[in-house]
């Protein structure tokens, strides 16, 4: 499991943010880790908006893509959308 202590820059910003409450983002503890975060579609989109910031968007665009790749059902659906997603970001 990703923790946020790996997006030290993340974690702080979004403590320290008002709005973060305001978005409907659950209880931000200690113990709130990214895959917490990322499971929240309003979480989704901070990291996002944070991510874009730092220049390094295309880990939440894995993420999503990586995501969706386990909702395929067709075995060779399945294979062509992991290859596609493998010749992107590896």
């Amino acid at each position: 499991m990703m923790a946020l202590e790996l997006f030290p820059r993340f974690w702080d910003t979004i403590k320290s943010q008002d709005h973060v409450a305001a978005a409907g983002v659950s209880k931000l503890t200690a113990h709130t880790g990214l895959k917490d975060v990322l499971s929240d579609e309003k979480g989704v989109m901070l990291f996002s908006e944070y991510c874009r910031s730092h220049y390094c968007e295309e880990q939440v665009l894995f993420w999503l893509e990586a995501r969706d790749h386990q909702l395929r059902f067709d075995p060779s659906d399945m294979l062509s959308q992991g290859l596609l997603i493998f010749d992107t970001y590896v």
